[in-house]
């Protein structure tokens, strides 16, 4: 269920999806804010990287399930980070 979600601007889903993190108290809803930032398809470095220090750092740190989580969902999330050239450009 996700008719509409990549189509809202960047800075929006990761504020909506910052939110739903924040008030999710278990881990089942933590993987329905994962799967809502997959289906989001963030692609602004900046939102993106605003979203891993809001979301990823914070679940590792949770509970091992959902450490587990956020490490089995880091892959689909990260498809689409642009590869870095060797001086950090993109």
């Amino acid at each position: 269920m996700t008719a509409g979600w990549p189509s809202l601007p960047e800075a929006f889903a990761a504020e909506l999806l910052i939110d739903g993190y924040t008030r999710a108290s278990r881990n089942p809803d933590r993987r329905a804010v994962l799967d809502l930032w997959k289906a989001a398809n963030v692609a602004a470095p900046a939102v993106r990287r605003e979203l891993v220090q809001q979301i990823l750092v914070p679940m590792l740190a949770v509970n091992q399930g959902a450490a587990e989580v956020a490490v089995l969902y880091l892959p689909q999330l990260m498809q689409s980070v642009p590869q870095r050239d060797g001086e950090g450009r993109t």
